[in-house]
């Protein structure tokens, strides 16, 4: 894809937390027959045009595994930022100048279904004017709709949440979209 008049929707797998609980990294655990990392990226690979995969600088193994896939690996510099700054990670990157949405997925939702994330993709590209789809899903019974994932996120959006960083520190993406907690 090259011109920014194609719809692009590139897949966003946070994969920079640092799992403190779990003794060892999300990306690693095991999802059946894979681990999630990859699994993850399978799944956006499924319903989206590119992939990224956001890391800390540490973890080259997994931006080599991410490569290996055709994914292409962000460094987040400061994952004690929170996702915000993973998604900042990726924003940085020169191709996202050619994205018409992100669809942001955390590594650690092995559960998400892959005609969920295509469903998502599907309905920005039926109404791109939207500036965020957020999939919901049934919960239990007496639970109501949750919200599911991936979320995407307009072009529009992409200064909200990649902000000037002298404007000050932005700790989630409800706080850079200015919703609600």
């Amino acid at each position: 894809m090259s011109g920014v008049d194609e719809c692009v929707v590139a897949g966003i797998l946070l994969c920079a937390g640092r799992s403190r609980r779990m003794g060892w990294h999300k990306a690693d655990l095991p999802v059946g027959s894979e681990r999630a990392l990859e699994r993850q990226i399978r799944l956006l690979k499924a319903c989206c045009d590119e992939v990224v995969v956001v890391v800390e600088p540490h973890r080259t193994d997994l931006a080599e595994r991410a490569a290996a896939l055709g994914a292409t690996a962000a460094l987040n510099p400061d994952p004690t930022d929170g996702p915000i700054s993973s998604v900042r990670a990726a924003l940085a990157l020169p191709e996202s100048g050619l994205w018409s949405a992100i669809a942001v997925l955390l590594v650690d939702l092995p559960g998400v279904r892959p005609e969920s994330c295509a469903a998502a993709v599907d309905a920005f590209r039926a109404d791109s004017d939207r500036d965020v789809v957020l999939p919901v899903s049934s919960g239990g019974p007496g639970e109501g709709e949750r919200s599911g994932h991936p979320t995407l996120f307009s072009r529009r959006l992409f200064a909200a949440l990649n902000p000037d960083p002298t404007d000050g520190p932005i700790s989630s993406v409800r706080a850079a979209l200015a919703l609600p907690e």
